[in-house]
């Protein structure tokens, strides 16, 4: 999950110069900014999903196995998950494709005091697969093969609303207040990928599949604070930080399959992305209007954009028994230090005079993921699969050591049931994916305005409707 960073030097805890208003202003406002950024910032990153590698799958029964394919010779999705075993799958499909919906659900609720709980509840299309064999006889046993597929899809759009007396944010004032707190992520890379399998006396593949990735992302939050005491003193704060960027790259998957006498093992191997070339741009606005007005806003397009992924490999193994085929796999992805994003020229803020860095930067923690899946054939053309799947996260929680808000990341589990049978020509399947997550993210400590509660309890849900044909 994306590290937004927002270097502010020679500014105040509220990333503004010291006003000379009264003290108790100062803690209304360092309190209100406090819980609205906490909520913000936990919501902000633990919402974006591009540092889940397994949340979707792809293909037909590989789809129902939860991935969990790499070591077994199942269809023409081995154009993702092992091109080695492509030469290798008997009666390959000329063509697949899937359509998967998806219901999901965010909740943040950090119980502050207030009314500030960020919820959304979304029914959506979830990246599909594309895929089919080019017919060049000319090949011999050897595949040629193309795909195209949403690698990473994600988009999310809460706000939460809260009014009252000021009373409810401070020991010191009475009077009204309004405030509102929102996000915005939208994250969507596609992949199109050639891959080419040759086989070695029926029982190994080798293959390799280059992809061309086109990723879009941009996310904004935003936060505003108005009140009136009963003194008539007004205040408002505005908080905006927004970026969009895109990036084209190019990357390899390679693989080695082997089938033999009822079991199979494969290895894979996913290159970083080679950054081509790209564009983004950043908005930054930080408002205060009192006593003393404080006005520090940029707007700067045409960035240069890097997004970096790390290298992965990917071990797994079938082994059938009589009617019965257990596929397992594992996948380790590597570490990637911190890179930026998108580097903004510095600005001199127009009413501190304070020069201000804006960074867009991101790193991601190395995991281990694995999957499980069992497939039973009750007929010659009706099968049922069930699998099981994690999908760890790779943010690396409190890494922006500049920033005084945490990010936190979830773990999620995946169980999906579904059953595949012939009609004609074609192979059909269908099947339900349930996945969970929650987490608990730390709240800023600040021993001379505690907060009502220390964490925000974080919760995730989808559920999938896969169905998915192959001629």
């Amino acid at each position: 999950m994306g590290d937004t960073r927002f270097l502010l030097p020679c500014l105040g805890d509220d990333g503004v110069t010291d006003l000379g208003q009264s003290t108790a202003f100062k803690a209304l406002i360092k309190r209100a900014s406090l819980i609205a950024a906490s909520i913000l910032a936990v919501a902000f990153d633990a919402a974006a999903q591009d540092s889940h590698y397994w949340t979707y799958q792809y293909g037909t029964r590989a789809n129902l196995l939860s991935g969990a394919v790499v070591g077994s010779v199942v269809d023409i999705s081995a154009a993702y998950y092992n091109p080695g075993a492509l030469s290798l799958v008997e009666d390959i499909s000329i063509i697949a494709t899937q359509k998967v919906f998806e219901l999901s659900s965010l909740k943040f609720d950090p119980a502050v005091g207030v009314d500030a709980s960020l919820n959304e509840l979304r029914l959506d299309l979830a990246p599909g697969y594309f895929a089919g064999i080019l017919p060049f006889h000319f090949l011999g046993n050897d595949v040629l093969a193309y795909s195209l597929f949403t690698r990473y899809l994600f988009k999310s759009d809460v706000n939460a609303v809260a009014q009252g007396d000021l009373a409810e944010v401070t020991d010191s004032l009475t009077g009204d207040f309004f405030s509102s707190v929102g996000f915005v992520r939208e994250l969507n890379e596609s992949w199109v990928g050639l891959s080419y399998s040759s086989p070695f006396q029926d029982v190994m593949g080798l293959g390799l599949t280059a992809y061309v990735s086109y990723r879009s992302q941009k996310g904004s939050r935003g936060f505003t604070f108005e009140s009136l005491n009963d003194s008539d003193e007004s205040f408002i704060s505005i908080r905006e930080r927004a970026f969009s960027y895109w990036n084209a790259a190019i990357l390899f998957k390679g693989g080695i399959a082997f089938d033999w006498l009822g079991a199979s093992v494969g290895l894979t191997v996913t290159t970083p992305r080679i950054n081509l070339f790209g564009d983004g741009k950043v908005v930054f606005n930080r408002s205060v209007f009192n006593s003393e007005n404080v006005f520090v806003a940029d707007y700067q397009e045409g960035l240069s954009s890097t997004y970096k992924t790390p290298w992965s490999v990917a071990l797994g193994a079938a082994y059938k028994r009589e009617s019965t085929t257990l596929h397992v796999t594992t996948e380790y992805f590597a570490p990637v230090g911190e890179f930026t994003v998108l580097s903004p020229e510095p600005f001199v803020g127009q009413s501190t005079g304070d020069t201000i860095v804006v960074q867009i930067t991101q790193q991601l923690a190395d995991i281990l993921n694995f999957g499980i899946g069992v497939e039973h054939i009750f007929k010659p053309h009706l099968s049922g699969y069930l699998s099981f799947r994690t999908d760890f996260s790779a943010d690396i929680e409190g890494s922006d050591d500049t920033a005084d808000i945490g990010a936190t990341g979830w773990d999620i589990y995946f169980i999906t049931a579904g059953a595949a049978f012939r009609l004609g020509n074609a192979d059909l399947t269908a099947g339900l994916a349930f996945g969970w997550g929650s987490s608990r993210s730390q709240l800023p400590d600040d021993p001379a305005l505690p907060l009502p509660t220390s964490t925000v309890a974080m919760k995730y849900r989808t559920l999938r409707l896969i169905l998915a044909f192959a001629i």
